[in-house]
């Protein structure tokens, strides 16, 4: 849609992008977006807790919206499937190098080349001493209760009141509906927790905090986003070009990584 010409486009993932594996929340104010159709829930009054503070807040005319991964994956592969000019593939890439004018990807497979290589599944941060170089790491639930619990006009954002553990550490709850909500811990440290922990920590929260005993998990997400003050650099040559969070897009102060204008 951007208007690039462009004469064929190889895409290779490790995943065949049919889960719904991750969810992207944004803020925004415009009402009309390609990306409107995507949006599974949007909220427009959050609410903000401490140890020691608590609000309720309106946040007109932005909304906090949720793009879930499935229907993402699901909008896009339906583009490409019925555009000749692309390809996709599902292998595991080992490397990514330029050689000779061109680019070059090593899979466990094969070896392809070509003009230009965009790449997103290597990061190479150059890590400098003194610098605050944290990572955001998070797990979350989807959870369904057999009782309406939730409020689903209401997402927290964000509740500290979680012990620290010496880190920083907070919850969202997103409410998708009066029976399920996405619940998700999360924190800025020098590395990520072990899994064990994510969930120890989900089910007390759920269970003591929220007060709810009764649940199933329908499903989990986990991942991590790099919070550097150092930066990401190209080491892979001038026929390959970083993007995403390999590209420096995310927001070293908050990991938000989306922007329109």
């Amino acid at each position: 849609q951007s208007g690039c010409k462009f004469e064929r486009v190889l895409i290779i993932d490790k995943d065949l992008k049919n889960t719904n594996d991750r969810t992207w929340c944004f803020w925004t104010e415009q009402k009309n977006n390609w990306f409107n159709s995507l949006i599974f829930k949007r909220w427009q009054t959050l609410v903000f807790r401490s140890a020691l503070f608590e609000k309720k807040m309106a946040i007109s005319p932005y909304n906090y919206c949720m793009v879930r991964g499935i229907d993402f994956y699901n909008y896009c592969l339906t583009i490409i499937k019925n555009d000749k000019r692309f390809d996709w593939l599902t292998d595991n890439i080992e490397n990514v190098y330029t050689e000779s004018a061109f680019a070059y990807l090593k899979t466990a497979n094969k070896l392809y080349s070509a003009n230009y290589l965009f790449n997103s599944a290597f990061r190479t941060p150059l890590i400098k001493k003194n610098h605050s170089n944290l990572t955001q790491h998070f797990k979350g639930y989807v959870i369904e209760t057999p009782q309406p619990l939730f409020d689903e006009s209401l997402a927290t954002f964000m509740d500290f009141s979680v012990q620290q553990q010496n880190d920083c550490r907070f919850v969202y709850v997103l409410p998708i509906s009066k029976h399920k909500a996405l619940i998700e811990y999360t924190g800025f440290s020098d590395e990520a927790l072990k899994d064990e922990v994510y969930d120890v920590s989900l089910k007390e929260y759920i269970e003591q905090r929220i007060g709810i005993s009764h649940y199933t998990i329908t499903e989990t997400e986990k991942g991590e986003i790099p919070m550097l003050e150092s930066t990401f650099v190209n080491t892979h040559g001038n026929k390959i070009i970083n993007i995403g969070i390999a590209g420096n897009a995310a927001k070293a102060s908050s990991g938000y990584a989306f922007y329109f204008k």
